[in-house]
């Protein structure tokens, strides 16, 4: 949906910490360190969405976006050492867009299709609900923005920034408990 970078200072003595261990450590621990923030985040992102707008019953595979946020580890990131995605999940993301950034008004219209021109089908679509037919032409008044992984984002900022922290402390004093027992052995 959106990108954001997110640059944390006071932490130069922990990274200092953490640069005295081998690059596997390091990047475990960084990416243990974006999840441990994302989860505060998806928290908060979960409370937010939207969930009211229920018309009639949901399909199998209709999910509230809510029940859809997801926290995704980017396995080869480009520009940045770690990468991690916290949002709604990818069958969710059209209706996540629309409900963040809100829906101009437009018209829809039923158009005939490749399939209903082969099979010879000379009328259009008509476009309908489970109790209503609209007919071939629909003027859609819009939507009005309800946001909620940007407030997300505001409202939870400092405790991820804060998660991250501690576990980013936890995860060099595991290493140095693990360096130690090395040393001794």
């Amino acid at each position: 949906m959106f990108d954001l970078d997110l640059k944390v200072s006071g932490l130069d003595q922990l990274q200092q910490n953490l640069q005295q261990f081998s690059q596997e450590i390091q990047d475990k621990a960084l990416n243990t360190m974006l999840v441990e923030g994302a989860k505060v985040i998806a928290v908060e992102m979960k409370v937010q969405a939207p969930r009211a707008h229920d018309i009639g019953p949901r399909k199998k595979n209709d999910k509230h976006i809510a029940d859809s946020i997801v926290i995704k580890v980017e396995p080869k990131p480009i520009g940045s050492a770690a990468e991690v995605y916290v949002g709604p999940s990818k069958n969710v993301s059209s209706k996540a867009r629309w409900q963040e950034f809100g829906v101009t008004a437009h018209a829809i219209v039923a158009k005939l299709t490749r399939r209903m021109i082969r099979m010879g089908i000379a009328a259009k679509k008509v476009l309908a609900s489970s109790d209503q037919v609209f007919g071939t032409h629909v003027e859609h008044p819009g939507e009005q923005p309800r946001p909620f992984i940007r407030p997300a984002l505001d409202a939870a900022g400092k405790d991820a920034v804060e998660a991250m922290k501690q576990s980013l402390i936890k995860s060099i004093a595991n290493a140095a408990k693990r360096a130690n027992r090395k040393a001794k052995t």
